[in-house]
């Protein structure tokens, strides 16, 4: 419980130090997004405000983002659940975490889950007993 709330309390600092909640269309973002191994282009993507910028020190920023929304995402034990709710297909996905800022490509940022997910009907199911 202690680590959960450790978690939660590390992605507040994290949202509240770098990130900027508006809707100004000019400010830069971040974006966080799911890739299956075999693919480039995005299952599905979060996009977040952010001050950081769009050179080394916004790439750095977003990725600590990214990286710290999927630890929180981990630790809560629900990942793979929340995973097959947001994207609302029948799959069988190998997570890796991609992050971008502003116009720049997606970049791994060397989070991967071990085993594949696999999402029937908007649940997580049993890899050997579905085929994508």
């Amino acid at each position: 419980m202690i680590k959960k709330i450790m978690m939660w309390l590390l992605a507040n600092y994290f949202l509240t130090r770098y990130l900027v909640f508006n809707d100004d269309a000019a400010t830069p973002t971040c974006v966080c997004a799911i890739m299956n191994q075999s693919s480039i282009e995005p299952l599905i993507e979060q996009e977040f405000p952010n001050k950081m910028g769009c050179d080394e020190t916004g790439k750095l920023a977003c990725r600590k983002l990214c990286t710290t929304l999927a630890e929180v995402t981990k630790q809560s034990g629900n990942g793979a659940q929340i995973l097959c709710q947001q994207l609302m297909r029948d799959a069988i996905v190998t997570v890796n975490l991609f992050s971008k800022v502003c116009d720049a490509p997606f970049e791994h940022t060397g989070i991967q889950y071990e085993k594949p997910v696999c999402c029937e009907n908007g649940s997580v199911c049993n890899v050997t007993t579905t085929q994508s």
